[in-house]
């Protein structure tokens, strides 16, 4: 599989929002815009705790060991993908106090159908620990084997 090339200057700006929402997960999305390249972070908030408050059954746990995007915010994603004509390059988040893998749960909430939901999506975990982060990796989809597998992460300069 290949690595998943990121520029210096994204990872940076996706550790820090890392780093700013600790001790609770991050999350958001990479976009590239298909004709030029260009690159951009797009944070979003973690729901989680919004959800949980409303529905704990359905959404045990809080944003300090779970993430969830808004369907109002990706329905406004999906707005400004067809508007700026970028794609989602991968999604990110953050494991506070933990490494950077693919849980169970990230699997759950990237597959529906035993498919990915965004299959030409990276995912890309950033590890936290004491409110700095320690490790990167992403994980592509593999359709052999129905799953998340991990690739290197090699930084590049933007272009």
């Amino acid at each position: 599989m290949d690595a998943f090339e990121l520029p210096k200057n994204l990872l940076a700006e996706v550790s820090s929002h890392a780093e700013r929402e600790y001790p609770n997960e991050c999350c958001g999305m990479i976009l590239v815009e298909r004709d030029s390249g260009d690159w951009r972070v797009r944070a979003c908030e973690n729901a989680q705790d919004r959800y949980h408050a409303i529905d704990p059954n359905q959404f045990p746990r809080t944003s300090m060991n779970a993430y969830f995007f808004d369907s109002k915010e990706v329905v406004a994603i999906d707005r400004e993908l067809r508007e700026r004509g970028e794609k989602i390059y991968a999604i990110y988040h953050s494991h506070p106090d933990a490494d950077a893998y693919f849980s169970k749960e990230d699997s759950l909430r990237a597959v529906m159908d035993g498919e990915a939901i965004y299959p030409d999506a990276a995912q890309l975990v950033l590890g936290v620990e004491n409110g700095s982060v320690h490790e990167t990796a992403a994980f592509r989809w593999c359709e052999l084997g129905k799953s998340f597998e991990r690739v290197d992460v090699r930084l590049v300069h933007a272009g």
